[in-house]
């Protein structure tokens, strides 16, 4: 399977020549090293935009029959426009040199991911193996190229969803913990840059929700400010969106402070 980029030129109607799709044509632009799994464009100061991009691994005993040529350890790539190739590298937190080569510590994959107020990549979560997730919280920073290692979380996640409220706080949701069935119920709540200490991450769990599957569908209610959940996306069974009803968090009052313990 080809890693292809194509590109769609938008053509105004008044100037379609004869033969042209009203709706524009695409070309193709190239073709990048890796799988483009995960995606993200980011906010840059020449309004171009860039992408970060990574795959996922797959190590012995996940690779089909064995085969050694599916061993693929976790890269990204940061992807500038327009957008027509990039060079995968190795995550800065897996060296190059493994006791084990397949296994890591920090892999992103089946993380969520949201932009911060600054324009930072946020991820939380990430994959041990399918359905098993990692308390993991990264910071990608499109200024530097750089990715951070932030405070944990105070229980796994695999594709939970991370939202940015609009007093830059960022709620993370849902994911399974350790199997299909074990969904993560009790979402947490981030936020840095504040305190004493302005370089430190503070992490808050808040009250429970009855989810029954991961990826839940969160908005911001725009008349008080709260965060709805309307329902779980549900990749696996076609069953599409499974609505809460009446379910909404106040995640803007409430007490500052460190991490809450475990209940």
């Amino acid at each position: 399977m080809k890693r292809i980029v194509v590109s769609m030129s938008i053509i105004a109607a008044a100037s379609v020549s004869s033969g042209q799709s009203a709706g524009g044509t695409w070309s193709l632009l190239g073709e990048w090293q890796l799988f483009a799994i995960h995606m993200a464009l980011l906010p840059t100061a020449d309004h171009n935009g860039k992408l970060v991009v990574w795959n996922r691994h797959r190590t012995l005993t996940e690779a089909a029959h064995n085969n050694v040529n599916w061993q693929t350890p976790p890269y990204y790539s940061v992807v500038s426009h327009p957008f027509t190739s990039a060079t995968k590298t190795r995550f800065p937190w897996d060296p190059q040199e493994f006791p084990n080569p397949f296994h890591f510590e920090r892999d992103i994959f089946c993380a969520g991911q949201a932009l911060t107020w600054d324009g930072k990549l946020f991820t939380a979560g990430g994959h041990e193996m399918d359905y098993t997730g990692l308390k993991a919280v990264t910071v990608f920073d499109p200024v530097t190229n750089s990715w951070s290692v932030r405070e944990d979380m105070a229980e796994r996640r695999w594709y939970p969803v991370c939202y940015m409220l609009p007093n830059r706080r960022m709620i993370i949701m849902g994911g399974t913990i350790d199997g299909i069935e074990d969904i993560n119920t009790r979402p947490e709540m981030w936020m840095t840059g504040v305190g004493a200490n302005q370089n430190e991450d503070y992490m808050f769990r808040m009250p429970l929700v009855p989810l029954d599957k991961y990826y839940p569908h969160t908005f911001v209610d725009p008349t008080d400010g709260g965060l709805i959940v309307v329902g779980n996306g549900v990749p696996e069974d076609n069953r599409g969106i499974n609505p809460i009803a009446n379910l909404t968090l106040r995640p803007f009052n409430g007490a500052h402070g460190r991490r809450s313990q475990q209940e």
